[in-house]
């Protein structure tokens, strides 16, 4: 059995303040490793272990930005949940967009979740740990995944 204590969290934004908020917020609350990524290019590397992440561990939640340049946060998703080695790999949707059709596009493309980003810190704090616990500790998840190769173009 997984212990959820330790398992890695990977971030990803394109933005390093939120980045460093979300890392220091979960680092409160959470024994295990938070990496982060601020491309989708770079977020799928680091999954799949390969271009520079060969000893990267295993990521047991991700949390994915919706609008980042480049390679679009939806993008990112779809390219994610294409590999069934990564269908219980919870995602969750991080965002300050509030439009219901990238809420349900995101749904429909295998988001876990979709959480809109509070713009009070302690409440972005406060939600930050209510998904951690929820995602890591009361969700259950079929096996495990090991890192499978996907296209980053």
């Amino acid at each position: 059995m997984e212990d959820t204590a330790t398992t890695a969290i990977l971030l990803i934004d394109d933005d390093e303040d939120c980045l460093l908020f979300m890392r220091e917020s979960i680092e409160e609350f959470h024994d295990g490793p938070v990496h982060e990524a601020n491309s989708g290019g770079d977020a799928l590397n680091f999954l799949c272990r390969r271009g520079g992440y060969e000893g990267a561990p295993a990521i047991g939640l991700v949390y994915l930005d919706v609008e980042m340049p480049g390679m679009h946060g939806q993008d990112v998703l779809k390219k994610i949940r294409s590999n069934a080695e990564f269908d219980a790999l919870p995602v969750v949707m991080m965002s300050a967009v509030t439009d219901d059709a990238e809420i349900r596009r995101a749904a429909r493309s295998g988001a876990n979740s979709y959480v809109v980003k509070p713009h009070d810190v302690v409440e972005f704090a406060k939600t930050l740990e209510t998904a951690t616990r929820y995602w890591l500790g009361i969700h259950k998840r079929p096996g495990s995944s090991e890192p499978p190769s996907l296209s980053t173009t």
